[in-house]
């Protein structure tokens, strides 16, 4: 952007970042919220920093398996990760890619496969992944098929008994802190070229 040009009127280049122009995209948006100089969101037509904030957000809709992800007993960090695999938004190489940032390879790192790194490979299809998911089955002696993020938190609250099951899910398996399993991930990182 230029420096005297004004940011309402301004329209992104082609080539500009993924971040610019989803930035842009809000903005037209915010736009919307004012007639004749006058904002909308509120009847007095006041501007409320809370109100653009409600507007901003939209009205979400209350995920299927959210007792799994926001439980009390879950990590932090393991919640913010499950979040963002339900939401397909794990920024892996294709997700790094498809923003236009630079990437060496969109191969997988884990595995010797040449496969796109994408959520679906992560957490499914990866042979790392298989090996640490078979050894965290043996290890919480369950057995789960392994599924996408959706369909696997979905299976479990149907399967595992409703939020009985997601306690026990989230007490064995979202908190691996054990040697063990820390173990298998450390051996099979050793073995990576």
């Amino acid at each position: 952007m230029k420096p005297n040009e004004n940011f309402w009127t301004h329209v992104p280049s082609y080539n500009c970042s993924w971040y610019w122009n989803n930035l842009n995209k809000i903005k037209l948006g915010m736009q919307q919220w004012y007639s004749n100089d006058r904002y909308t969101l509120t009847a007095n037509g006041k501007y409320y920093v809370n109100q653009s904030y409600l507007a901003l957000l939209g009205h979400g809709t209350l995920v299927e398996s959210h007792e799994l992800i926001w439980s009390k007993i879950v990590l932090p960090k393991h919640m913010f990760i499950l979040w963002l695999a339900y939401h397909k938004k794990l920024f892996t190489k294709d997700r790094t890619v498809g923003m236009r940032m630079q990437c060496e390879t969109a191969d997988c790192m884990l595995c010797e496969q040449e496969e796109i790194e994408d959520a679906k490979h992560v957490f499914v299809d990866c042979d790392w992944a298989k090996a640490v998911w078979s050894e965290l089955m043996q290890w919480v002696e369950m057995q789960l098929p392994q599924m996408e993020t959706r369909v696997t938190l979905s299976y479990i609250k149907q399967n595992e008994g409703g939020s009985a099951g997601c306690d026990a899910w989230s007490t064995g398996v979202l908190q691996p802190e054990d040697q063990e399993l820390e173990k298998i991930s450390r051996t099979k990182c050793e073995h990576q070229p």
